[in-house]
């Protein structure tokens, strides 16, 4: 017998409540867990962007609005990549280093999308928050993954062929929209990006945890932008209208 509707979006909200700032409810299996995780990444990117986009309409300079887009990105994510990336990376280097990988990271984000022309910035934002999560997800159907611990995680169960064809479909086609055939190129090269290094955790870890999962997402997000600015770069200074 079919789950009635209520229980239906009651679990999905579940889900979405793990990769976002929206209040944890119980932990239950969602249906199509890794598209909610995709979906949400798209609408975390579109948050993002109009944090800035309130910015530029009472005359803030680009510079400004794009740090607010990052941090909003964070807010609205729940800091769930960057909680990830310094718990990996205080396993993988020691706590010395740990912090100073999250703050590259989010400088490098910032730096991004300083480049980015200010016109595309709605399309950066969404397709590399979608991008990034959606390769942790992917990644999910090729290695060993270990059980969600407490609290939010990427690490979703139950996820099925159809479904990462779907997701696929939906991350290329915001690429084709936001570059065109250049941004299929940059989710190309960030799928090889991701098999690496999916491969190398794999290899170091035994698992892909969570955390491992964060980082790799980390990555891919900055790969998209840097992508993204290389083709649609910025006309003029991020600090000056």
């Amino acid at each position: 017998m079919a789950a009635p509707a209520r229980n239906v979006l009651r679990d999905a909200w579940s889900q979405v409540g793990r990769v976002t700032i929206v209040p944890e409810g119980d932990t239950v299996a969602a249906p199509w867990p890794g598209a909610l995780v995709v979906a949400t990444g798209i609408a975390i990117g579109a948050g993002a962007w109009l944090c800035a986009r309130l910015l530029a309409a009472i005359g803030v300079a680009p510079a400004l609005g794009a740090l607010v887009a990052a941090v909003g990105a964070v807010v609205l994510g729940a800091a769930i990549v960057e909680r990830g990336l310094h718990a990996a990376s205080e396993r993988w280097l020691g706590a010395r280093w740990a912090s100073l990988v999250v703050g590259a990271i989010v400088l490098g984000r910032v730096v991004a999308i300083w480049s980015i022309a200010p016109a595309v910035w709605l399309g950066a934002l969404v397709l590399s928050a979608a991008a990034s999560r959606w390769a942790a997800v992917a990644l999910q159907r090729l290695g060993d993954v270990a059980a969600p611990g407490r609290g939010r995680t990427f690490v979703v169960s139950g996820m099925g062929w159809p479904e990462l064809a779907v997701t696929s479909i939906v991350v290329l086609a915001l690429a084709v929209l936001v570059a065109g055939w250049a941004g299929v190129a940059i989710i190309i090269a960030a799928v090889v990006a991701a098999v690496a290094m999916g491969l190398g955790v794999q290899i170091l870890d035994r698992e892909l945890a969570g955390d491992s999962l964060a980082a790799i997402a980390a990555v891919i997000e900055l790969i998209v932008l840097v992508g993204l600015a290389a083709t649609d770069p910025a006309a003029l200074s991020p600090f000056v209208r």
